[in-house]
């Protein structure tokens, strides 16, 4: 499997792979700076600061990108 693409929005990272039999998956994670300025995931989302926003951006750029590689998931 392969990394082929990186979407960023806000603290939002949505991330393209392409399988080894051309299939296309995706991961959604959260990045946060913790109180030590170090960085860290976390599964949550904060409607308040915009994490649902940034998440549905990064899947309207994902479709986009979708239809530019769509050859390789069939």
């Amino acid at each position: 499997m392969e990394k082929i693409h990186s979407i960023r929005k806000g603290s939002i990272w949505l991330n393209v792979f392409k399988t080894d039999d051309s299939q296309i998956l995706t991961t959604v994670n959260k990045t946060y700076k913790n109180k030590d300025d170090e960085w860290g995931q976390t599964p949550f989302l904060s409607p308040k600061r915009g994490d649902i926003d940034d998440l549905l951006d990064a899947f309207q750029e994902f479709h986009e990108f979708e239809k530019m590689v769509k050859g390789w998931t069939r």
